[in-house]
Parts: C-alpha cells; sequence; structure tokens
C-alpha cells in the first residue's frame, strides 16, 4: 500500500504542468489545488516573429498570458504608441471588462509562446468557485489599479513637459 501512495504521488508532482500560471499577477496566490483547477481552461499558442495574434476592433474572446517571448502591442490604451509585453504580462484583461471589443493589436516579436484563456471559461470559473473566484478578482482589482496609476502617471509627465 505504501509503494502505491509513493508511487501516486511521484505520479502527480510530475504532473504540475499549471505551476507555469504562478509567474502571472492574477493567479500567483492561488494554491496548487487552485491552479490544477483552472489550468485545463487554458490553451497554449505558439506565434512566430512577426504573426498576428489579434487586432484592434475585434469582439474579444480570449484572454492572453505571455509565457515565453513578447508581443507588440498597439493601440488606444497604449496611446497610439508601441508597447512591448513580455513574459509574465497579460493582455485583454481590461477589454473584458470594458467593451469586449479589442482596443489593441498584437504582433509577435520573437518565437512567442502564450497561454490562452476564452473569456467565458475564466467568467465561469469566477463565478463557479467563490473563494478561487474572489482571490483572481481581488487580484484584477489591485492590477487594473496599478495600470490606472501608471496612465495617471504618464498624463502629468506629458503634461509637465509641455
Amino acid at each position: 500500500m505504501k509503494q502505491i501512495i509513493i508511487h501516486i504521488s511521484k505520479w502527480f508532482r510530475g504532473k504540475q504542468d499549471y505551476l507555469c500560471l504562478k509567474q502571472f499577477a492574477l493567479f500567483n496566490d492561488l494554491t496548487h489545488f487552485e491552479l490544477d483547477l483552472v489550468f485545463p481552461m487554458f490553451h497554449r499558442r505558439e506565434f512566430a516573429p512577426g504573426e498576428l495574434v489579434f487586432e484592434k476592433g475585434y469582439p474579444l474572446e480570449v484572454i492572453y498570458f505571455v509565457e515565453s517571448g513578447a508581443l507588440e502591442v498597439t493601440g488606444k490604451l497604449q496611446g497610439n504608441q508601441t508597447m512591448e509585453l513580455t513574459t509574465g504580462g497579460y493582455i485583454g484583461l481590461i477589454d473584458m471588462y470594458h467593451e469586449k471589443i479589442r482596443s489593441s493589436s498584437a504582433r509577435a516579436v520573437k518565437d512567442t509562446v502564450l497561454l490562452a484563456i476564452s473569456r467565458t471559461d475564466l467568467q465561469e470559473f469566477i463565478f463557479g468557485r467563490t473563494i478561487t473566484g474572489v482571490k483572481i478578482l481581488h487580484n484584477v482589482c489591485g492590477e487594473l489599479s496599478r495600470s490606472v496609476f501608471q496612465v495617471i502617471e504618464q498624463y502629468h509627465r506629458n503634461n509637465e513637459s509641455n
């Protein structure tokens, strides 16, 4: 019996793909169990340099998390300038809570691996798993707050130079 338990625990420890979610602010304080529940909803997508990930104006269906590589992002939220999104970054969260339309376009800068979760799956998970959902929403609020303050700081820097 002891050997069976050891074998099962080794098998389970070997299946910890979900730990890659820890690098993202939205999921970094979830337990292993919670990560294991949400991870199957993600899909890995690979993009070659120059490949378009999504285009401004299209409906938001998926939120992307950069597992490796980099994206060049242009659009409204970047002040029509280019921003580079690298490992640990994500895109689509603000659009999910705003108009559900892409406010920017994204293109792979180099070989890039993205973890994608559908807007519907994420929302159903948040509403269906209340305790974990509150943790995720708490992190969403923290990230949105951080973004708002960055925009305010940028606004003040731009006005000081004018």
